[in-house]
């Protein structure tokens, strides 16, 4: 069959289809894309078979064993391997250029944490293969929580600190409070008696080695953690590999868990892990401390209803994240690690969890 059509305003441009071979190759693929499909359909859902749980086999639409065997006429047109490709060599602006783009590209972390799980994929931790994407989401919560251990660490230590020195800074502070209010006193004097005190306080912090603004240590890291949450569920939309990929009992991670069995475990690891760092921070119950656990407490099991839609995959990163902070409230029980990290003694009420000796 001979074809015109106009590539551009007054371009002809003449082409020969052999419609004969081309139907043949879509009848193919046609076939192929519906035994796809029916292979699809007929597993997306969850096993009861433990053995299964921990598969690393990843079959999907674009990874189907029998395609080549499906459509020879297509592979046998595909080039094995280009040899007349010669890079050219950049030039320093090109590699400026590059090295800006690498540098904005942190600025994205979605995107950047996109690359690096599609990395761990294709070529492993190290040349680890950590196997299927369940594993991959898994792993890459326990390095995020890993990665924010230090911050949450140094937080912590700080707040103990801190409420070490509390009545000291409370007695400037009501000092300070009584000269502003003081009306025998002058503008200028106010000024100075403010400044004194605010560098009575300054000078016990350092002392201590303490600051207000180190108890936000943590929020830092939230940008980054909670970014890779959206990163997930962007790789279950648009990863076609993810609905062949188990985690656990679930053999497709884009989509819920029909047992809500996976967003109560997360519900129930966020709850432990908030319980048992609670144990170590507060001595006292106060109302504002009471508020904030219950609040805590009941948010979570909430939390299930709103997050039982979401893809498994976010479960099996959610898993992990929580599987490795638990790691926080083990440090903070043995004294051997707070001596190391330089933390002060706990409220009283918290020392009772102290381990002094790892026994055995």
């Amino acid at each position: 069959m001979l074809i015109h059509c106009f590539a551009a305003p007054g371009v002809l441009i003449r082409r020969t289809v052999r419609v004969g071979a081309l139907g043949t190759r879509l009848t193919g693929y046609s076939a192929a894309h519906t035994s796809l499909s029916a292979v699809a359909v007929a597993t997306r859902c969850f096993s009861w078979n433990p053995a299964s749980w921990v598969s690393s086999e990843v079959v999907g639409r674009s990874s189907h064993q029998n395609i080549e065997e499906e459509l020879p006429e297509v592979f046998a047109q595909q080039p094995m391997e280009v040899d007349d490709f010669i890079r050219p060599e950049k030039s320093v602006f090109e590699r400026l250029e590059d090295f800006w783009d690498w540098i904005v590209g942190f600025f994205q972390p979605i995107e950047k944490q996109l690359e690096f799980m599609r990395h761990l994929r294709n070529n492993g931790f190290f040349g680890f293969d950590l196997g299927g994407w369940g594993n991959i989401f898994f792993f890459y919560g326990v390095c995020m929580r890993l990665f924010t251990l230090v911050p949450s660490l140094l937080s912590h230590r700080n707040a103990l600190r801190l409420s070490h020195i509390n009545p000291q800074i409370s007695e400037i502070t009501t000092c300070q409070n009584r000269a502003k209010s003081d009306r025998s006193l002058s503008t200028a004097e106010r000024r100075v008696i403010k400044e004194g005190y605010n560098r009575m306080k300054l000078a016990l912090m350092k002392k201590h080695r303490c600051a207000q603004w180190k108890n936000f240590l943590t929020m830092i890291t939230a940008p980054i953690t909670l970014s890779a949450f959206f990163s997930v569920r962007h790789l279950a939309v648009y990863e076609t590999d993810l609905e062949k990929a188990p985690f656990l009992w679930v053999s497709d991670l884009t989509m819920p868990d029909p047992t809500y069995a996976l967003p109560a475990i997360c519900a129930g690891m966020f709850l432990m892990n908030f319980e048992l760092n609670q144990m170590m921070q507060r001595g006292g119950r106060s109302s504002t401390g009471l508020y904030v656990r219950w609040g805590m407490r009941v948010g979570s099991f909430v939390g299930v209803y709103f997050f039982a839609s979401q893809p498994a995959a976010i479960f099996s990163y959610w898993i992990g994240l929580s599987t490795a902070g638990i790691l926080q409230p083990l440090l903070l029980r043995w004294q051997p690690f707070r001596n190391f990290f330089q933390l002060p003694d706990p409220p009283a009420v918290a020392k009772s969890h102290i381990i002094a000796d790892v026994p055995g």
